[in-house]
């Protein structure tokens, strides 16, 4: 429909690393992964879309290092960016949060979302508060507490979207048919897999501590 060609190369990644010590034959750990990285290129003709295409020695380096990535995020602690939303209206107080986090003020949103809750503890002005705290808490580093907080705009969520009353006869319900319920279990799901991952991390550092 717009007169043009679409170039893809898509690649699947096997990296395998396996940790030997001295004296030892078989591997004392194997870490395996799986992955898939692609590319694209636009062009006015197929020979155009496929010139404009990565080439094969880059396609090599680049994969290669991709590859590579996956087994020194099982071996090293890494950074991951992650986007994160809040609720910045409905209320003085929720609008007043919004100004203290733009700030880096966690502490005094969070204050603040905490007496939007007391105020009205159900229907959607309850879900932004109660989602707008578990965030705060992640900000803070208390996942167990965010988890909870989450849950409950989870709850507050599925009696708002009536959840019970559009699940198909498998048990399952369209997100669009719940938009508050389906954001709400996202967030809960983000901060589930944070927590599993706190594990790691911990016994990553643990061992730099014991280096020092």
């Amino acid at each position: 429909g717009y007169n043009a060609y679409l170039a893809t190369i898509d690649l699947q990644v096997y990296p395998t690393v396996r940790l030997y010590l001295p004296h030892r034959s078989a591997p004392m750990t194997v870490l395996a992964g799986c992955d898939s990285i692609y590319w694209e290129a636009y062009g006015s003709s197929v020979a155009h879309a496929r010139a404009r295409l990565i080439s094969d020695a880059t396609l090599v380096k680049e994969a290669s290092d991709f590859a590579g990535s996956i087994s020194v995020k099982q071996m090293l602690p890494y950074w991951q960016t992650a986007t994160r939303y809040y609720f910045a209206g409905g209320s003085v107080a929720m609008r007043d949060a919004a100004i203290y986090v733009r700030e880096g003020n966690w502490t005094a949103a969070m204050n603040l979302w905490r007496q939007a809750y007391q105020a009205k503890p159900q229907g959607k002005a309850g879900i932004a508060a109660a989602y707008n705290l578990a965030l705060g808490c992640e900000m803070q580093d208390s996942i167990d507490t965010a988890i909870e907080w989450v849950e409950r705009a989870q709850a507050i969520a599925a009696e708002v979207d009536k959840v019970d009353l559009k699940k198909s006869g498998r048990g399952e319900v369209e997100a669009y048919d719940v938009p508050n319920y389906a954001m709400t279990r996202i967030y809960a799901a983000e901060l589930q897999k944070r927590r599993s991952g706190i594990g790691l991390l911990n016994m990553q550092m643990e061992r730099f501590r014991q280096e020092e």
